[in-house]
């Protein structure tokens, strides 16, 4: 079973005990963690969530046959992607500074729509737009987009395993020398071939 199913699956069967029990159950659709200290820390709690739409999409790689049927031989996971739709109060500063700051400096968050957890992601964007319907609120579209880490690992090839010597792993690996042109004549250029 995936860590984020189990975690799921957990949040659920919490929150239905809860409420069976007639205890208080975090039952918001949508809760946000900032997850770049030591200790979680949630955020946004002043978005007034309106419409949240989650795409979890795979993308299936098809080729034709010559007998005319398909086959699907890879699929590449694209990264979670969450869109809300949310009011902020005009008042709440502390949401709108959260929100920016979050969205300016890429700052990690771990994001539960529901019962999906996304364990990292970013602010994606944030436009706004102002409604005669709602003076004192703004409505804002904010996404949300999957955050992957890769951490690049060096190897050092020896000269022996690369076909092309020039690109073996030296000491100073990242910086290759320079190697002075040698001047050759017009004759010598003509024998061999080559342009001087």
């Amino acid at each position: 079973m995936n860590f984020n199913n189990a975690a799921t699956a957990l949040i659920q069967v919490t929150n239905i005990i809860l409420l069976l029990r007639g205890e208080n159950a975090d039952t918001r659709k949508f809760v946000a963690w900032r997850i770049d200290k030591d200790k979680p820390q949630e955020v946004l709690p002043g978005l007034q969530v309106i419409n949240a739409n989650v795409e979890d999409t795979i993308k299936l790689f098809e080729h034709p046959l010559e007998t005319g049927a398909t086959i699907t031989d890879h699929m590449i996971v694209d990264p979670n992607q969450v869109s809300l739709e949310a009011m902020i109060d005009n008042q709440d500063a502390d949401t709108l500074k959260q929100l920016e700051f979050l969205c300016l400096n890429g700052i990690p968050l771990k994001l539960r729509v529901n019962n999906k957890i996304i364990p990292r992601a970013v602010v994606k964007d944030k436009p706004f737009a102002l409604s005669s319907q709602a003076f004192d609120k703004t409505r804002y579209s904010i996404t949300f987009r999957q955050e992957e880490e890769v951490d690049p690992v060096y190897t050092s090839m020896p000269p022996k395993k690369v076909r092309n010597k020039a690109n073996a792993s030296r000491v100073n690996s990242g910086v290759k020398q320079a190697q002075p042109v040698k001047n050759k004549s017009w004759f010598f250029s003509g024998i061999h071939g080559g342009r001087t």
